[in-house]
């Protein structure tokens, strides 16, 4: 039974990174650590094109350092707006004004008593490879919260 959920994990890992639309890295400041490493890989399970396009994303984020809420984030959905249209007019191709939430289960390498359910309210601005994103991460399981700021770059695919 241990080995079946093992393979279904792996798989699902290797195919949501086989799939990915978009790839990014860069840095994230929290509120306890100066700086650590943050990547992230996203896939788009639902689209709904409009003035306000909306999207329901799925994914991995990994964030470096020792902090209760750092480590693999399975995200299982996200539900995104996605603003650009508006905002950036015609240049809405090379970017993108998200607001997002994004649910999924943190595994912490750290502190193996800070893995829980994490849900993540947050706001993504890019333009062509560059990216912010500020949020706050609650971890509804434990009770560990922390307001962040990550700049890196992203590429669409």
């Amino acid at each position: 039974m241990l080995k079946s959920l093992i393979f279904l994990l792996v798989f699902v890992l290797v195919s949501i990174t086989v799939s990915a639309q978009m790839i990014g890295a860069g840095m994230q400041v929290a509120k306890s650590e100066r700086v650590q490493f943050a990547a992230n890989v996203h896939t788009r399970y639902y689209t709904y094109k409009g003035d306000v396009n909306f999207f329901l994303f799925g994914g991995l984020d990994y964030t470096g350092g020792s902090t209760k809420l750092s480590g693999l984030n399975t995200k299982a959905i996200s539900p995104t707006f996605d603003f650009a249209n508006m905002v950036f007019g015609d240049y809405a191709d090379k970017s993108v004004l998200w607001l997002s939430c994004d649910v999924g289960y943190l595994r912490n390498f750290h502190e193996k008593k800070s893995s829980g359910i994490v849900l993540t309210p947050n706001i993504m601005c890019a333009y062509s490879l560059f990216y912010i994103k500020t949020g706050y991460d609650m971890n509804v399981s434990r009770g560990n919260n922390q307001f962040f700021v990550r700049l890196g770059l992203i590429l669409s695919l």
